[in-house]
This record gives C-alpha cells, sequence and structure tokens, in this order.
C-alpha cells in the first residue's frame, strides 16, 4: 500500500563514515529504511544521505542538517534511522532531533533498539526484528 496524495511524506536518514568489511553499506540501509516504511503502508520514503562522512560534532554533515531544518519545517510524518549513532553524534544532539520530531508531530522511527515497543502514536517506534505486516 503506498502512502495517499495527502499524507505528508517519510523521511529516512543514512550514513555511512567509511566503507568496510563490518560497516552496514549504503545499498543495505536503503533498503532497511524501504522494507521499514512498507511494513508501515507508509511508501517509499524520502532519502537523505551522508556517505563517506563521520559522526562526529565537528564534521560537517549536510544531509543530516538538511533533514532538520525540514524536520523542523513540519515537512515529514515519520524519520526512520537504522540507529541513534547514525543521526545523532552525542545524547544532546540525539534530544534535540527528538524534539524537533516531537514538536513537528513527526514518529521516529529507530530500527535497531530491541526494547522500545511500537507505538507511532506515542511519537516513538523502533523495531529490532522485521515489521509485521499490515493487515
Amino acid at each position: 500500500m503506498s502512502r495517499r496524495r495527502d499524507d505528508p511524506p517519510v523521511a529516512a536518514y543514512l550514513r555511512l563514515s567509511i566503507a568496510s568489511d563490518d560497516s552496514v553499506s549504503i545499498a543495505a540501509l536503503k533498503g532497511l529504511v524501504a522494507e521499514e516504511a512498507r511494513c508501515r503502508a507508509w511508501g517509499d520514503p524520502v532519502l537523505f544521505v551522508d556517505e563517506g562522512v563521520s559522526g562526529s560534532k565537528d564534521v560537517k554533515r549536510p544531509a543530516r542538517d538538511a533533514i532538520e531544518a525540514r524536520l523542523a519545517a513540519g515537512e515529514f510524518r515519520a524519520l526512520i534511522v537504522k540507529s541513534v549513532d547514525r543521526l545523532a553524534h552525542s545524547t544532546a544532539d540525539f534530544a534535540q532531533i527528538v524534539k524537533i520530531c516531537k514538536d513537528a508531530g513527526t514518529a521516529l522511527v529507530v530500527t535497531d533498539i530491541p526494547s522500545t515497543p511500537r507505538r507511532p502514536e506515542a511519537g516513538w517506534s523502533s523495531t529490532s526484528s522485521p515489521p509485521s505486516r499490515p493487515q
């Protein structure tokens, strides 16, 4: 099921600092967020990608900056990320993104936090196993 014309789109932020054997590739991250969006019947997410960019606070992350501005403007119904460390470089940075999402009414979906229940209505959601299929 794809999104209705009047539903705001979903965003996904992907970051890969360096490609290595133990890192998840951008292609794999795209598949992960696309599957999460599909399973929630949200349609294809708008992708924001910082490839080859460190998560360090001293490094510019153009896609991360762009998504933050667009989240603050209320452009998205949800933000999907693989993990907190892909999105934020510190606890304070993550708290800022959570506040922006909350203020904008945007759900935040972190796919690799195993103990957080799926509760989109609460504005916070997480999955650790393949998402359930819509009925």
